[in-house]
Order: C-alpha cells, then structure tokens, then sequence
C-alpha cells in the first residue's frame, strides 16, 4: 500500500503539537527522534493511560511502528493529579431516615376578587407538610360573606367544593366598584376571620404591537413576540399586576409575576407609559408566539399592601441558587378574631383585559 507522506506528516506535527501542549503545563515530558519513514509509536510507562481520549487517539495511529517518535513519560504533578481525580470516582452511600415534625397547620384564605360580570372565587385550604405527597387539605363547611362597608351591602360565597367558595355578580347592579372599601368575613366552626381592602383602579390597554424575531437563536427564532402600549393615570401612586394568558393559559410561574408601580418597577413614574420590562419582556411566553397563537393581559389594580405581599412571594419563591438568602415568612392581611393561626390575602381591584392574535 502506497504511503501518503505529506498526510502522514501532517498527522505527525497535529501529535507533536499536542504532546507539547501538555508539556508546557508540566503534565509530561517528552523526548523526540526521528524515524527514517514518517510513523509513529507510543509508549506509556502507565498501560490504563490508553484509555485516556488523547492517548487512545495517538495509539490508533501506532500500529504497525517498531520505533518510538514521541516518548511521554508521566511527571510528578500529573501523578498527583490523577490521585485527586480516582477520588471523585470512589464515592459511599448511606441511606439516612430523618423523622421531621410535620409542622404546624395553617388556615389559608385566597381573595383576589375583581369588578368583573364574571362569577367570583374564594379558596379556602390548609398548609400541609413540605413533604406531602397528597393533595393540600381543603375547608368546606365554611361561611364566607363580603360586605361592601360603602353601601353596607353584603354578599354570600357558596361553597362549590374542594375548598371553592363562589359568588356570580350581577351584571345589572354591579357589587364591586371601585373606590369603594369592602370587608371579607369568615366563620369556620365559630372562629372568625376578617380582611380590608379599598378597590383602587386600574389603567387601560391602548393597542398591541408584535414583531418576528428574525435573527434570534433557538426555539424563540422565528417566533413572534408582544408588546402592550398603555398609560399609567395621573394620580398615584397606582399599583398593578399584569396577567398574562397565553392561548387561553394563565403563564403562572413565579418568575411570571409582573408588576408595577405607576408605569414602572418603582413609583416615580407617574403618568408614564409602562416600560419595556413591565410592556414587553415580562408579557411574552419564553419562547415567543406562533402565527394563530392569542395573548392576552389583564392588568389588574391592587392595593399597596397587595404589592408587597406579590413581591414577597415572588422572592421567596425563586430564591435559590448560591446566592439565596435566609427565608422569610410571608405577610397576610387577614386577621383571626379567635387567635387562630391563618395565611393568604384578601383584595378586591378593578380588572381591564385585552388581547391580540398573531397573524402573518
């Protein structure tokens, strides 16, 4: 079989290059002669090295060679090295049962109610162990009413099921109204549980812009993405979470949670337009939009106390990392009359929803 020199020699120089390089950072040390005919031979004082990617990928080029052209023996920081490196690989598993209390159990009250026609919920559960595998426990045989303190007005939530209480407002003679102070009242087995909150209100949703992102890399390549133009109104401070719903679905990660202060992240803005980070970045599914895909955002008004809770939740609920910091418990507006242990968060906000279609 006829040689290629020239290939062979080239494959040569690629070797002694690499031998070198591992020379420089005094992992071998290497002598060097010259055969009459362009091969090569390697030889390793350790026969497991072989299996090294690099020292297999020169051996596979050896066969058939009587004469060494590059000799590599091992130094001493190398040896050290590979010493640390067996250690990884030895590893001992024992199995540790630890006995955790199961903690104390909370009373928990979702209120988030809203100005619009649309039927109305409360959620009532109880905290269960961090562990648990089963469903949270729910409250069923509660008495829940909101009176509105402005007009002395009371409404009762039916309860519906798996901690589910439910009002259907009137679409005629609306309950909810803004600028009105409402008062949340719970009776479960005679202790009692109340909440304040004023409906503020909320801003408008002017027009949507979307755009192809064109040179992008990914999946969001090629997708589409949206941005909402709105006004913050003149008066503030206003305070807002926007929701968005992609195809229908509400994007509830926590890292989705976007909210705003006037027409920004802080107050100062009064008046403003909302920022890109609020407008564009934060509304969008990770990946973007297809052409037939709906995207919908409620902005939805809350009270200060309301903000701070969201903020909160938010931070404890994406802390982690090398960087987390010592957890917090969670603030609650809702107060038991009895001294009762309770959790969650009464509000009532005006609610202004729009949405847009993607199309080519």
């Amino acid at each position: 079989m006829k040689r290629n020199i020239k290939t062979e020699a080239r494959n040569v120089l690629k070797i002694f290059g690499r031998a070198l390089r591992y020379a420089q950072v005094g992992l071998v040390e290497f002598t060097l002669s010259l055969p009459k005919w362009v091969s090569l031979c390697f030889s390793i004082s350790m026969n497991s090295m072989y299996h090294n990617p690099f020292y297999a990928s020169l051996n596979s080029s050896l066969k058939g060679s009587t004469k060494p052209f590059v000799s590599l023996t091992l130094t001493p920081k190398l040896r050290f090295l590979l010493f640390i490196s067996s250690l990884f690989l030895i590893s001992c598993e024992d199995v540790v049962d630890v006995n955790l209390k199961d903690g104390e159990k909370y009373l928990v009250i979702d209120a988030f109610l809203n100005d619009q026609p649309t039927p109305q919920n409360i959620r009532i559960s109880y905290s269960a162990p961090y562990f648990s595998n089963s469903e949270t426990p729910t409250e069923n045989n509660a008495i829940v009413k909101i009176i509105n303190l402005t007009t002395q007005d009371t409404v009762i939530f039916n309860p519906i099921g798996n901690g589910n209480y439910n009002y259907l407002p009137d679409s005629l003679n609306p309950f909810f109204k803004v600028n009105h102070e409402y008062k949340l009242w719970v009776n479960i087995n005679g202790n009692e549980y109340e909440s304040y909150s004023r409906l503020n209100r909320t801003t408008v949703i002017d027009t949507f812009l979307y755009e192809k992102n064109e040179n992008g890399f990914g999946e969001s390549k090629g997708k589409y993405f949206v941005g909402l133009v709105a006004r913050d109104s003149l008066g503030g401070p206003d305070y807002y979470w926007l929701k968005s719903y992609y195809n229908g679905k509400f994007l509830s990660r926590p890292s989705q949670i976007n909210l705003a202060v006037d027409g920004a992240s802080g107050e100062g803005a009064d008046g403003f337009f909302f920022t890109p980070n609020i407008a564009v970045f934060a509304i969008n599914p990770d990946n973007g939009l297809n052409v037939g895909d709906s995207l919908a955002v409620e902005i939805y008004s809350l009270n200060k106390e309301t903000w701070i809770f969201l903020n909160q939740a938010q931070s404890e609920m994406t802390n982690g990392g090398l960087f987390a910091r010592t957890p917090e418990n969670i603030i609650t507006n809702i107060k038991s009359l009895n001294k009762q242990k309770v959790l969650g968060f009464f509000n009532t906000g005006s609610s202004h929803i729009r949405g847009v279609r993607i199309r080519e």
